[in-house]
């Protein structure tokens, strides 16, 4: 009898999915918004185009796994510390689009940030591993 075991895709490829699927995110929010419904997306007097929006991801994205890397190494639980420091650098990171130039940038930068954010920071807690939690007293 011949079985096949089917294993899940090494950390670094799912992490590099994750990068790529954050930045995609973020180009998906500025489609829809820019080019189709046709907001001007500036803030503090510069456009806010696809390239910018792609690399911004891709870097956002670079930094986050070196960051999550080093959480592994150097934490007993980088699962914890990660969900900790991502949430509080999206938080932080939603306030830069309060140099929007209109309320409906503004909003749509805030929506750029959540798309990129949300998906690395659930994307890479996903690929992360910890001491299993203790079963919950009944």
């Amino acid at each position: 009898m011949n079985t096949t075991k089917q294993t899940a895709p090494a950390p670094h490829l799912r992490r590099a999915a994750t990068v790529l699927a954050a930045a995609a995110a973020g180009l998906a929010v500025w489609a829809v918004a820019g080019p189709l419904a046709g907001v001007d997306l500036d803030a503090s007097g510069q456009h806010v185009g696809g390239p910018q929006v792609a690399l911004t991801g891709l870097l956002a994205g670079a930094v986050s796994w070196l960051l999550l890397t080093g959480l592994e190494r150097f934490t007993s639980r980088p699962r914890r510390a990660w969900t900790m420091f991502g949430g509080i650098s999206l938080v932080l990171s939603c306030t830069g689009p309060f140099t929007a130039d209109g309320v409906a940038a503004g909003a749509v930068l805030v929506l750029l940030h959540l798309a990129v954010g949300l998906t690395l920071l659930l994307g890479l807690r996903a690929t992360l591993k910890d001491a299993p939690c203790a079963p919950a007293a009944a």
